[in-house]
């Protein structure tokens, strides 16, 4: 009888969590991911032309300095000009990479984006459910259904590095025990909800990372 009890107040928690988090998502707060996302695509498509306008220049700047190199055997003088032509070239080179990062920044912008306007339908397959930090002996986490599907941690996470997920687990997994903890980590979470560009781009950088949390652990080792 007991347990019977004790699982039906569980289920019944979790029922209560999924629809106040389903509520406070729909309310007339949440930020305007649909306008942020179109803004994104129009940037992405400003950014895809200079690309594209950058590798003519660059295939036409390279037939030109091999023109030139041909003719500089007979020419010394023209010698110079090829060199300034290199270095132009060059300069182009770091353009190109400088507009390829932004163009990945922006698609991640658009993921983000699209990622919220799906989670606004209650869709968060898009984000990881910490189903590896499930432990069957945790006094709490299986009853709150803090890890796995449609769980707390699929829905508050917006993390993009292993390192990132693993915190992130720690946190709501690990109550604080004491006010003022409490209270500061209460702070910051209010202080970075007022910060959607900042939180989006920071999560957008985060995810051009390919770091895994073995390159890491050979990073320590070899230090």
């Amino acid at each position: 009888m007991t347990n019977l009890v004790f699982l039906s107040f569980s289920v019944t928690k979790s029922i209560i969590f999924k629809k106040i988090f389903k509520y406070v998502q729909s309310t007339s707060f949440a930020p305007h991911y649909s306008e942020r996302k179109k803004s994104f695509e129009s940037q992405l498509l400003n950014v895809q032309e200079k690309v594209i306008g950058i590798s003519w220049g660059r295939v036409i700047l390279g037939l030109c300095i091999a023109f030139l190199f041909y003719y500089s055997l007979q020419l010394p003088l023209l010698w110079l000009l090829t060199v300034s032509m290199l270095v132009l070239y060059f300069y182009l080179v770091s353009i190109h990479e400088k507009y390829n990062y932004q163009k990945t920044l922006l698609k991640n912008l658009i993921d983000v984006n699209d990622w919220e306007i799906k989670a606004l339908q209650d869709d968060h397959s898009a984000f990881a459910d910490g189903s590896e930090f499930m432990d069957g002996q945790h006094p709490f986490a299986l009853d709150l259904d803090i890890f796995g599907t449609g769980s707390l941690y699929q829905r508050i996470n917006r993390t993009s590095t292993e390192p990132g997920k693993e915190r992130l687990a720690h946190i709501l997994s690990t109550p604080l025990d004491n006010k003022e903890s409490i209270v500061a980590r209460q702070q910051a979470i209010i202080e970075l909800s007022k910060k959607l560009e900042y939180r989006q781009r920071f999560q957008a950088i985060g995810l051009t990372s390919s770091e895994k949390k073995e390159d890491q652990k050979k990073l320590l080792d070899w230090l």
